[in-house]
């Protein structure tokens, strides 16, 4: 089990043995975000191999080791931004949305920016899932290619008077 604290610091924890045999010490604790104070908040992402961790200047992708020694290291850090919201993994793609409204597709082996769009401007635009996207004050999500409507004629019932 892994836990992010808002000090930086990520913990792994042991599911059957919580806090070690004293109930005071971590699996194993390393820092995960680069700032020291209100560094991480929300919860994380995994889609294996990695760990996606919300860090508030950037994205943070770790891969885990478990077994005898666990440990995590980094795999790569996303683009700096102003706060990284809790990461959501769709189609090999890592989304995150920061403060300044900015949405972001990241590649979620190697980090780099696959798609981006600022949700609040009025446009739409095809996305990496092959959905449409309209975007004005909020955000809507519709299929692309959407469903063709019932024909006229197959739903209208005629009626004749003698």
């Amino acid at each position: 089990m892994f836990q992010v604290g808002k000090e930086g610091v990520g913990y792994l924890l042991n599911q059957s043995n919580l806090g070690g045999t004293n109930h005071n010490v971590p699996a194993y604790s390393a820092r995960v975000c680069s700032r020291t104070s209100d560094a991480a908040f929300g919860a994380t992402a995994y889609a294996a191999p990695y760990l996606y961790v919300p860090c508030s200047d950037r994205l943070e992708a770790l891969t885990v080791t478990t077994g005898a020694t666990p440990s995590f290291a980094s795999a790569w850090h996303g683009p700096a931004t102003t706060f990284s919201t809790p990461p959501v993994v769709a189609n090999n793609l890592v989304w995150t949305i920061d403060t300044n409204g900015l949405l972001s597709g990241l590649d979620g082996a190697t980090g780099s920016a696959v798609w981006s769009a600022d949700p609040t401007s009025t446009s739409r635009s095809r996305s990496h899932s092959g959905m449409i996207m309209f975007r004005n004050r909020r955000t809507r999500f519709a299929r692309w290619p959407r469903k063709p409507a019932a024909s006229p004629s197959s739903t209208r019932t005629t009626t004749t008077r003698p």
